[in-house]
């Protein structure tokens, strides 16, 4: 039986293997090692490129480090330093503001004042914008829910607060219905 030579393409008889003669067999090896000393020659290439690469981000880094990192360093020391400087000066104008204060009667009382008005005022003033609905929950009313939505929403207005505030303290209902048919009272709140 013919076969091929792998090399040169020619039918031939005989143990070769894969090729005619051995010379085809020397060439086909030498082009096989031909191949493979390419291919190492290749990867060491990218490899190299890959070294030069690396080395040249290192340098790049290493410069940016030696550059960067004594500006942030001044950098935190410059803003350290401004900020004790500046919380010094605090410290010392809160000193001077209480030692007179402290010497001043009129002063302290007056600061006092002008401390616990918005710690009660406020407080206070929420509770009397929420009377309406203050009312409604400890009364119990069917509508306390929309009283105090209603609440929240129109006691800003006078009115509205005074209607709110009016629905809140009127008497509950309590009158019997006479029939199935007739329409029941509830309270509108």
């Amino acid at each position: 039986m013919a076969r091929l030579c792998s090399y040169c393409g020619k039918s031939f008889y005989g143990d070769f293997g894969y090729y005619c003669s051995g010379y085809c067999k020397d060439a086909a090896q030498k082009k096989e090692e031909e191949a493979e000393k390419r291919e190492r020659e290749q990867t060491l290439a990218v490899l190299k490129f890959i070294g030069i690469l690396l080395a040249g981000i290192g340098i790049v880094l290493y410069k940016f480090i030696v550059w960067f990192f004594p500006l942030l360093f001044k950098g935190i020391c410059w803003f350290a330093k401004s900020l004790w400087n500046g919380l010094t000066l605090v410290c010392k104008s809160i000193f001077k503001v209480w030692c007179w204060l402290f010497n001043n009667t009129v002063a302290f009382i007056l600061f006092i004042i002008a401390i616990s008005i918005p710690l009660v005022g406020i407080p206070l003033l929420l509770c009397l914008y929420l009377l309406p609905s203050i009312i409604a929950f400890r009364k119990g009313n069917s509508g306390k829910g929309k009283t105090l939505i209603l609440n929240i929403l129109f006691a800003w207005t006078l009115v509205g607060w005074g209607m709110l505030f009016m629905c809140a303290v009127r008497p509950k209902s309590n009158a019997p219905t006479s029939s199935a048919t007739s329409t029941e009272k509830t309270d509108v709140l």
